[in-house]
C-alpha cells in the first residue's frame, strides 16, 4: 500500500469512528458551550483533530514533493 492510500484510509477512519473527528470550528464551539463538562470527551476529540491535522500536513507535503 502506498503512503497516499494509507493516509487517505486513516483520514476516512477518523470520520467514521465512535467519536467523529470535528472541524476546528466545531471544536471551538464545543469548548465554549460545555463550560468544563465532558473534559475527557473533549480531550479525545482534540487528540483526533490533531492526528487529522498532522495527516493532512503530511499529505500536502507529499503532493508538493511529487510536483517537483
Amino acid at each position: 500500500m502506498d503512503i497516499i492510500k494509507y493516509i487517505n484510509k486513516e483520514l476516512k477512519s477518523l470520520e467514521n469512528g465512535f467519536i467523529a473527528t470535528p472541524s476546528a470550528e466545531y471544536l471551538d464551539q464545543f469548548t465554549t458551550a460545555n463550560k468544563g463538562s465532558n473534559d475527557l470527551l473533549l480531550a479525545q476529540i482534540a487528540k483526533q483533530y490533531g492526528y487529522k491535522a498532522a495527516l493532512l500536513n503530511v499529505l500536502d507535503e507529499i503532493k508538493e514533493l511529487k510536483t517537483k
